[in-house]
């Protein structure tokens, strides 16, 4: 953008009074690149922009989407859904943690049972 364009920019955000261009950049153009199910809630009105970033994070859409629902329905608050994102992300990670193992013990397994019907004993 051109001096005179930033300038008037700048102004009109002074005039306004609600927050600077540089903090509309930072925190509210990223809002644009939500998921769309967040983005339309948010876009509605029925969720604040502060709780849409944080529910915005979990990537399982349809956790997100339940999330989001509880959410609105219950109206918590930016840290009861920053809580239950730690309970989502703690799940997750306990899962998939457990498939793994559970998936190399079967493998290894297999392999023995293999190992030994080629070779006998």
């Amino acid at each position: 953008m051109s001096q005179p364009q930033t300038q008037i920019i700048e102004e009109l955000f002074a005039s306004l009074g609600r927050m600077s261009w540089e903090s509309f950049v930072k925190n509210r153009l990223p809002l644009l690149n939500l998921p769309l199910d967040v983005l339309e809630v948010l876009r509605s009105g029925q969720i604040e922009y502060t709780k849409a970033k944080a529910i915005a994070r979990v990537e399982d859409e349809e956790t997100r989407k339940q999330l989001l629902e509880d959410a609105i329905a219950y109206n918590l608050s930016l840290s009861e859904i920053k809580r239950q994102i730690q309970e989502i992300d703690f799940l997750s990670f306990f899962l998939s943690f457990f498939l793994s193992f559970f998936l190399s013990f079967f493998l290894s397994f297999a392999f023995l049972l293999f190992t030994f019907a080629l070779f006998g004993h």
